[in-house]
C-alpha cells in the first residue's frame, strides 16, 4: 500500500511546499510525474478489478489471426492487444500503450492549469489509481476526451476536425466516446453553436451507428444500462448491473459547480468557460438521475471528474488573500487524503489493488489458451 501513498504524496508536496520552481523546472518536473504514472499503471501485474478479465481477453486474442479478430466491436482494443501478445509483450504491452494515451490527455489538461500540481492531487485517488488500474478501455477514452478538451479550448483552425478523428478513434476502444462528438457543437466564443459542424456531426453519427450496428442494439444498451441499473428497483439482484458507488461519486461534483458558480467571471479569461458550464450542468443531472440509472451515469461520470481538477487548480488564483489561498490547497489536499484514504482502507473493491505488484515480465498467453494461473 506505501507505495500508492509515495505517488499520491509527489503532487501534494508539490501543492503544499512553499518551495516555487520556474516555469521550465515545473513543467519538467510535471512530465518526470506523468511518465512515472505511465509506468506505475502499465507495468503494474495481477493489480486493478478486471485484471483477469482483460487478460483472458488478451489470451483469447493471441490464439486467433488477424483476419478473425477484425470486427467492429471494440476493433482498436483488439487490434493494441493482438500486435502486443503477438510481439511477447502480452497484456502489460496494452497496458502501457492505454496508460500513455491516458496520461497524455490527463497530462495536457492538468499542465495548463494555474496550479498544476493540486490538479494532480485531484485526480490520482480515483481518475488515476481506480480509472486508469481498473477500467482499461474506458481509461484510453477519457485520455482522449480530455485531449480534445485542450483542443476545444486552444480553438485552433481545423479544431473541429481534430476532434472527430480523436472521437471515432476512441470509439474503437469504447463506445463511450460518442459522448466527445458534441464538442464539435459549440463554440468557446461567438454563437453559442456551431450549426455547421452540428450537420456534420449528425451524418458522423449515423455512419458510426450504422456501422457498430448500435441502432439495433440501443434497446438493448437502454434496458442493460439505464432501466437495469435502478438501485431502487433492482436492489440485490445479482442478474442486473448496479453500480452502488455512484451517487458518492455524482455529489462530489457539486461543490465544483457551486463553485464555478460564484467565480463565474473569472472562469472568463480562461476561454472555456461554456464547457465547464455545460459539464457542471451535467453534472446536477447526473447526480439526481445517479439512482435511477447508476451504470451509466457511472461511465458517464468519469468524464465528469475533469471538472473537479480544473475548478479546484483555478480558484486558488482568484483568491487575493494569501493565507486563505494556502488554506484552500490545504484544504483540497485533506480531502482527497481522506477520499484515498477511506477508499484503500474501507471499499469492497480495493482488495483487487493491495498489494501492488511492479513486473517488467509480461503474462504471455500460452499456446493451450488456458490462463496463466490455471497452468500447473
Amino acid at each position: 500500500m506505501s507505495v500508492y501513498w509515495f505517488m499520491f504524496s509527489i503532487p501534494v508536496l508539490m501543492s503544499i511546499l512553499p518551495i516555487k520552481f520556474n516555469n521550465s523546472l515545473n513543467y519538467r518536473l510535471l512530465l518526470t510525474y506523468a511518465f512515472i504514472c505511465v509506468l506505475f499503471i502499465g507495468f503494474r501485474f495481477e493489480v486493478g478489478g478486471d485484471w483477469g478479465i482483460y487478460l483472458e481477453k488478451s489470451t483469447d486474442i493471441h490464439s486467433k489471426s488477424f483476419t478473425e479478430i477484425f470486427n467492429p466491436n471494440n476493433i482498436g482494443y483488439t487490434i493494441v492487444t493482438w500486435i502486443s501478445t503477438k510481439s511477447g509483450l502480452g497484456l502489460i504491452g496494452t497496458n502501457v500503450f492505454c496508460a500513455s494515451v491516458f496520461m497524455f490527455g490527463l497530462h495536457k489538461l492538468c499542465k495548463t492549469q494555474p496550479y498544476p500540481w493540486l490538479a494532480y492531487v485531484v485526480a490520482f485517488p480515483y481518475l488515476i489509481t481506480v480509472v486508469a488500474m481498473g477500467y482499461v478501455r474506458q481509461s484510453f477514452v477519457i485520455g482522449i476526451a480530455f485531449w480534445c478538451f485542450s483542443i476545444w479550448q486552444k480553438s485552433e483552425k481545423y479544431h473541429e476536425i481534430k476532434i472527430i478523428i480523436l472521437a471515432l478513434i476512441g470509439i474503437t476502444f469504447h463506445k463511450i466516446s460518442l459522448f466527445i462528438l458534441p464538442l464539435i457543437f459549440i463554440r468557446n466564443r461567438g454563437k453559442f453553436f456551431n450549426y455547421y459542424f452540428i450537420l456534420i456531426g449528425l451524418l458522423v453519427l449515423i455512419i458510426i451507428l450504422y456501422y457498430l450496428s448500435l441502432i439495433q442494439t440501443i434497446p438493448l444498451y437502454i434496458e442493460h444500462y439505464i432501466i437495469k441499473s435502478n438501485i431502487h428497483k433492482y436492489g440485490e439482484n445479482p442478474s442486473v448491473t448496479i453500480s452502488y458507488g455512484v451517487m458518492t461519486r455524482m455529489l462530489m461534483n457539486i461543490p465544483p459547480c457551486l463553485l464555478l458558480i460564484y467565480f463565474y467571471r473569472n472562469f472568463k479569461e480562461f476561454g472555456d468557460r461554456r464547457l465547464w458550464t455545460l459539464i457542471s450542468f451535467f453534472s446536477i443531472i447526473a447526480f439526481l438521475a445517479s439512482s435511477y440509472a447508476s451504470t451509466f451515469i457511472d461511465r458517464l461520470g468519469l468524464y465528469l471528474i475533469s471538472l473537479q481538477i480544473v475548478v479546484y487548480s483555478r480558484i486558488p488564483l482568484f483568491i487575493n488573500n494569501v493565507n486563505v489561498r494556502k488554506l484552500f490547497i490545504y484544504a483540497i489536499c485533506i480531502f482527497y487524503f481522506s477520499v484515498f484514504f477511506v477508499w484503500l482502507n474501507y471499499s469492497d473493491s480495493s482488495w483487487a489493488w493491495i498489494p501492488y505488484n511492479f513486473s517488467f515480465n509480461p503474462p504471455v498467453a500460452n499456446p493451450s489458451g488456458e490462463p496463466y494461473w490455471l497452468i500447473k
